[in-house]
C-alpha cells in the first residue's frame, strides 16, 4: 500500500480516523494510532478519549453488577413472600417474584460467573507462530 497523497511512497499505516494510507511525512503518531497531519489530529485526539473514558467505564461496570444483582434478588424475595402470605390474587406478586429472582440470578451469572467463560473461549496465541494478528492491542 501506498500513501494517499504521495502516491509514490509506501505506507508505513493508515489513519486512525479517514483510513487512509499515510507516509512518513503525512503521518503523526496520536500515542494511541496514527493521523493525518493537521486534518485528522483533533478527531484521533477526541477518539482516543472516548476510548480510555470507555474502558474507564467498563471497569467499574462490574460493581454495578454485584449491586444489582443483590437488589433484585431482595425485590424478587419481597414479591414472592408478599404473594405466599395468602394475599387475594397471589398469582401476580408470585410471578413477579419469580421472574425478579430470574433475574437477579441471570444477572450474577454474568457479572460472576461470564468472564471467566469468555477467558477461557478466547484462543490464545502460539508462541512459536511466525503469523502476525491484524489487530495490535496498542493501537486501539
Amino acid at each position: 500500500m501506498n500513501c494517499f497523497i504521495h502516491n509514490s511512497a509506501p505506507a508505513i499505516g493508515i489513519c486512525k480516523h479517514c483510513q487512509k494510507g499515510l507516509c512518513s511525512q503525512c503521518a503523526t503518531d496520536t500515542g494511541a494510532g496514527l493521523a493525518c497531519i493537521g486534518s485528522c489530529v483533533d478527531v484521533v485526539n477526541s477518539i482516543n478519549s472516548l476510548v480510555d473514558r470507555n474502558m474507564q467505564i467498563s471497569s467499574k461496570q462490574k460493581s454495578g453488577g454485584y449491586l444489582g444483582s443483590a437488589f433484585l434478588g431482595g425485590l424478587g424475595a419481597v414479591f414472592l413472600l408478599f404473594g405466599l402470605s395468602g394475599v387475594e390474587n397471589a398469582s401476580l406478586p408470585i410471578s413477579m417474584g419469580i421472574g425478579f429472582l430470574i433475574f437477579a440470578v441471570v444477572l450474577a451469572a454474568r457479572t460472576f460467573a461470564w468472564p471467566k467463560f469468555e477467558k477461557m473461549a478466547t484462543p490464545t496465541a502460539d508462541p512459536n507462530s511466525t503469523e502476525t494478528s491484524p489487530v495490535n492491542p496498542k493501537n486501539r
